[in-house]
């Protein structure tokens, strides 16, 4: 079991989108960098340019990067309504929750630890949503459960972005220990320069999406363009996602990469006791038994339990974040996985009371390889985008253009430093009455996680079937 740093806890994924053309002619690069309806290669009749930026940026042993970026600010208020953002929430959960069944289903995970980015598919795929069309923009509203409408939906995708980004928090308690969130998601589009690019459809990501467009040589220089966005993901996430892209990834056809980097790090509200972490036996879902790290610790925390399963909502500091461990009784694991949804998440969350509970939980590191989500994604109803007749000239007219793939890795560390909510640490912890009778909850078996926001929204969610590997 390898240590974790001190006060490392939690949660890290990015997904990159790929979309490539066939060996077809594409439009030339214009000299212009603004002035004209396309950005970044090609010309057609001007209409005013609001293209900013155009430095070229190296990255080592990657090549240049020329950046550019719509001159309107990012909306900072976005037009949604509480209500809309409310059923965006739960619409997300719907969409996130569904895509991880497929996935664990196309991607042999059922007997696999797993940890998946729900938010960050999604923020990927809205953005390329954002240039679909016709009966793929059709398929993507489908897929991606799109109930508010392309310009709404957009919109609060901003509003999300901005409110997790809120959550951030950095302080030292009276003890001396930092108690720390950082939840920091990045976007970015990556264009082959002989693209042009439409100026709305980047006037769309610099407003909602804050960001811009980074023109690359995939057709000259496949290998250093890929190298470039690793590094990218790199430096977002940490350096904890490494080798989103592997060489196979990108080739000569590649037109363009959409890429969605989260990264997250937290306190527990109330961390586990260091010298209280012991060598106990874990049941793994191989029907073997290991012998597993368990932290352990005394606390009030919401709690519930349904008969066939326990549910326990371990809050980060300052309490607006938690991760939601659902425990199924012995032998119900896979039952229990298979009702996964977002309406059997928000059944599972509702009704916990908070309780004194006596817990022993596993420490744990996932890092995953590759995982692939075209598969999942077609079934789910966006297949035309896959093919060459998927429509996304809302970026541009370059024709035939699709998705030839849909890539997310993504990594998580628990230990005893834990990650989020603060003060209600102590207060809770440290009552002058004599605390309740506990009530004993051993994770000792397989169990699923969800990392929630106060909204609800999931965040990353996966699987422990083996603390140990």
């Amino acid at each position: 079991m390898h240590q974790l740093k001190t006060f490392t806890a939690f949660l890290f994924g990015s997904l990159a989108m790929l979309a490539c053309t066939t060996p077809a002619e594409v439009a030339s690069r214009s000299e212009a960098e603004g002035g004209s309806t396309n950005v970044g290669g090609g010309t057609s009749d001007s209409q005013g340019g609001t293209a900013s930026g155009g430095t070229t940026n190296g990255v080592a042993g990657s090549g240049a990067v020329d950046e550019l970026r719509s001159a309107l600010a990012p909306i900072t208020a976005p037009d949604v309504t509480d209500a809309e953002y409310a059923a965006f929430i739960a619409d997300s959960n719907t969409f996130g929750l569904e895509l991880q069944q497929q996935v664990v289903a196309t991607q042999s995970l059922a007997a696999e630890n797993s940890v998946f980015s729900p938010v960050s598919a999604q923020l990927a795929l809205a953005m390329t949503y954002g240039a679909a069309v016709g009966a793929t923009a059709a398929g993507m509203k489908t897929a991606l459960h799109d109930n508010l409408g392309g310009v709404k939906y957009h919109a609060a995708s901003n509003r999300l972005m901005r409110e997790l980004a809120s959550r951030n928090y950095t302080n030292t308690d009276s003890q001396g220990y930092v108690r720390r969130i950082e939840l920091a998601p990045a976007n970015s589009l990556w264009v082959d320069k002989t693209v042009a690019v439409k100026t709305p459809y980047l006037e769309l990501l610099g407003q909602q999406y804050d960001s811009g467009m980074r023109r690359v040589d995939f057709i000259g220089q496949p290998n250093p363009s890929r190298l470039a966005i690793n590094a990218w993901v790199e430096d977002k996430t940490h350096n904890k996602i490494k080798d989103l892209l592997l060489e196979p990834d990108i080739s000569t056809d590649t037109r363009f990469v959409i890429v969605n980097a989260l990264y997250f790090y937290g306190t527990w509200s109330t961390i586990f006791p260091k010298t209280a972490t012991q060598t106990a036996t874990f049941h793994a879902l191989a029907g073997t038994d290991v012998e597993a790290s368990m932290m352990h610790r005394s606390s009030t925390w919401k709690y519930k339990s349904t008969g066939s399963t326990e549910v326990l909502q371990l809050p980060y500091v300052m309490g607006n974040l938690w991760m939601t461990i659902v425990l199924p009784s012995a032998g119900q694991f896979e039952a229990t996985r298979a009702q996964v949804s977002g309406t059997w998440l928000a059944s599972m969350t509702e009704g916990l009371t908070s309780s004194y509970v006596q817990l022993a939980f596993p420490k744990f590191k996932i890092e995953t390889p590759q995982l692939f989500l075209s598969d999942g994604l077609k079934t789910m109803g966006m297949a035309s985008a896959f093919t060459q007749t998927a429509d996304f000239s809302g970026m541009t007219d370059l024709n035939p253009l699709y998705i030839s793939q849909v890539i997310q890795k993504a990594f998580i560390g628990v230990d005893e430093d834990g990650t989020e909510a603060a003060a209600a640490t102590a207060v809770i912890g440290e009552t002058v009455s004599l605390p309740p009778t506990p009530i004993p909850v051993t994770v000792d078996r397989p169990f699923l996680y969800f990392i929630q926001d106060q909204t609800g929204l999931v965040l990353f969610s996966g699987q422990v079937v083996d603390p140990t590997k």
